[in-house]
């Protein structure tokens, strides 16, 4: 099958491809920085959780709604990367997906005519980000969802960060947020939000703001 012939469920994440081997807890210095030399690809890295990781890159969580993360050729700090005119196509591009939103930095951008919102954030105990930053996200994928859009939601694995997104884009459409976090991993596996700290933000939160 060609690239151009897979669907997303298809574009699966090679073994061990795009996951980091080591834990970062607390946010790294210097995080303005967004070059993946080796040094920053470790400083930078996400848990790796003691957790069976989905196989498939995306997830559909709801129809037109996509749960994942990076491939590992569009992964620009660990897959094959490419560069200048020998550059290869994006998997995220307009044949599966017309809205995306990106939450590892090191992630290639989406194809053309994709509308792609990226704000990198660790996987890590939200110290790092102001978590009501994500509202904005939150407001354009959920109303390009409600509009018929196809949208995914990506981060590295597609297990934490891009969930935390997702859930609070499920709350907003009337979830509650245990039922949102037992939808995705009813979809993509029991990995997803294995990030203890993202469960328990948003299990506290008042579902009214962000449904506001």
């Amino acid at each position: 099958m060609s690239k151009e012939e897979q669907t997303p469920a298809a574009a699966a994440l090679p073994s061990g491809e795009g996951i980091p081997p080591n834990a970062a807890a607390a946010t790294p210095a210097g995080a303005s920085s967004a070059l993946p030399t080796p040094d920053r690809v470790s400083q930078f890295a996400a848990p790796t959780y003691d957790v069976y990781y989905p196989t498939d890159t995306w997830s559909e969580v709801l129809p037109g709604l996509w749960l994942g993360g990076t491939h590992g050729s569009d992964d620009l700090a660990y897959g094959s990367g490419g560069t200048g005119l020998g550059m290869p196509q994006t998997l995220v591009n307009k044949d599966h997906f017309d809205t995306v939103i990106t939450l590892y930095a090191w992630a290639r951008p989406a194809d053309w005519f994709v509308k792609e919102l990226r704000l990198g954030i660790l996987d890590s105990d939200l110290s790092d980000f102001d978590p009501t930053t994500l509202k904005d996200l939150v407001i354009s994928a959920h109303a390009d969802w409600r509009a018929g859009k196809r949208v995914l939601i990506r981060c590295q694995a597609g297990i934490n960060r891009s969930s935390l997104v997702m859930a609070l884009l499920l709350i907003r459409d009337g979830m509650s947020a245990r039922k949102a976090i037992e939808l995705m991993r009813k979809q993509r596996g029991m990995a997803v939000l294995a990030n203890g700290h993202f469960v328990d933000w948003l299990t506290g939160q008042d579902v009214r703001k962000w449904r506001a």
